[in-house]
């Protein structure tokens, strides 16, 4: 990799100032997730990026700084491309399908990888809340489509909390095991995880009819 920090960025440069944090926290996020949180240490970083320790310091002011801009960047891209989603005119089974698009895609990205792997009770408090805030408003998103779901018939679930963890834990647990050499894109296996969903709740449908 060229360095990347061969020039400090000029005071009042806030567009290169943020090229090079990003460039930071996208090294950091693989070193994070590669070795763990706590086997990893700013000299570590600043080795793979060719600078000195002093130079990562400019950008961030810690290592559990970083983690928790890589977490809250990745939350709230996330937040942003929901609430650019299909219309709320669509049916809750087409909303699920665009959530499950912007999740699955994001939980592979470099810093979904990092969030999925690394827990944030390594992080302060008051960090470790502000993070689960932005999570739990991307958990009520899921669960406000289930609801709606309910309403119209698209998705029938017995339990919503249930399904909802369960959509949740089928894409965060991707990380550990998937791998970009394998026979499925993020795409296809959004795709493939929708259809398990949306089969499960279809014999569901087929049974509740039965039993009548």
């Amino acid at each position: 990799m060229p360095n990347a920090f061969a020039v400090r960025a000029k005071s009042g440069d806030e567009g290169e100032q943020e090229r090079k944090r990003r460039i930071i926290l996208t090294t950091a996020a693989n070193l994070f997730a590669d070795r763990g949180f706590h086997a990893v240490r700013i000299d570590d970083i600043a080795k793979v990026l060719d600078v000195s320790k002093p130079t990562i310091y400019y950008y961030v002011e810690s290592k559990e700084d970083i983690l928790f801009h890589i977490m809250s960047i990745e939350l709230r891209d996330i937040e942003r491309k929901l609430q650019k989603g299909v219309p709320q005119s669509s049916s809750a089974i087409e909303q699920l399908r665009f959530f499950l698009d912007v999740y699955t895609s994001h939980a592979l990205s470099d810093f979904g990888v990092c969030l999925s792997l690394i827990s944030d009770r390594v992080l302060s408090p008051e960090s470790r809340r502000k993070v689960r805030r932005m999570l739990k408003r991307v958990e009520d998103h899921m669960a406000t489509i289930v609801e709606r779901g309910a309403q119209d018939g698209t998705i029938v679930v017995h339990d919503k909390r249930l399904f909802v963890l369960a959509v949740f834990g089928a894409i965060n647990w991707m990380p550990r095991w998937y791998s970009k050499e394998g026979r499925l894109t993020p795409s296809e296996l959004s795709q493939a995880i929708f259809d398990i969903f949306r089969d499960h709740m279809l014999g569901s449908i087929r049974t509740t009819s039965k039993s009548r």
